[in-house]
């Protein structure tokens, strides 16, 4: 007999849909700690770096099948090196209006860019994924973290779709009907979610229903983060995971 998935509740799922707001700052967020399967990276608390006049980033390369890659910040290679399915820490930006270009070198012509205004101490994950376009594209997402400390019995997720072609996927933990996620189109993320914590399977599907990746015994944990990028093919997926431990600010 399957099961309904009790207690599951959207959170934040439309907070900070505008990239950069201003009012999508978390100054209550203290220290952050990531944690990928390269291990883990510490951050500093969104106050401090307010009061320093900078905001964070991070990368996260979901291009499949390419040589490493450079992300410009204006004229500096801000990220150099990003192999596949890395998370690089968060990095330290000086400018809160920053220009983010996928080039080879400082001369190199841009095969993807995008501008955003960053909002001192905001946390924010910039994914570079493939283009519709041909092998030459590239694009660069930009998602504002709007990182908060979550209480004990819950769990935030999220899911973002970097699988060129692919507009409709879905999300479910094995063993129960509803669904985490639904319809999620190409280069889009689909918003936070708040969930109970939970150990299990969560299958990803394409369109037409068919399971193109799984994560067995996924556990998840309350009082963290956790964000979910499908990468790959749209016939099989890779599933880049980042958990946040977000702590609360130090009064």
């Amino acid at each position: 007999m399957r099961r309904d998935l009790r207690g599951w509740r959207t959170g934040a799922a439309i907070a900070c849909l505008s990239i950069g707001a201003a009012g999508c700052d978390r100054p209550e967020t203290g220290a952050v700690t990531s944690r990928t399967e390269s291990g883990a990276a510490k951050a500093p608390s969104a106050e401090s770096m307010e009061r320093a006049d900078r905001s964070l980033v991070r990368v996260i390369n979901a291009i499949p099948g390419s040589k490493a890659i450079d992300i410009y910040a204006g004229d500096s290679a801000a990220f150099p090196k990003v192999a596949y399915k890395t998370v690089t820490p968060f990095h330290q930006m000086e400018r809160n209006a920053s220009k983010f270009e996928i080039k080879a070198g400082p001369d190199g012509k841009p095969i993807a860019e995008n501008r955003e205004a960053l909002v001192d101490g905001g946390h924010y994950t910039i994914i570079a994924m493939p283009d519709e376009g041909g092998p030459d594209k590239r694009n660069l997402r930009v998602l504002n973290d709007d990182f908060a400390p979550v209480p004990g019995d819950k769990a935030r997720l999220r899911l973002v779709n970097a699988i060129p072609g692919e507009d409709d996927l879905t999300l479910k933990l094995r063993g129960f009907d509803d669904e985490l996620f639904s319809d999620v189109a190409f280069k889009r993320e689909a918003g936070w979610k708040d969930v109970d914590p939970f150990v299990g399977t969560l299958v990803l599907l394409n369109g037409d229903g068919k399971t193109i990746a799984t994560l067995p015994e996924m556990k998840v944990m309350g009082g963290k983060s956790y964000t979910l990028i499908a990468a790959g093919r749209r016939n099989k997926a890779d599933v880049i995971k980042v958990e946040d431990d977000v702590k609360p600010a130090v009064e």
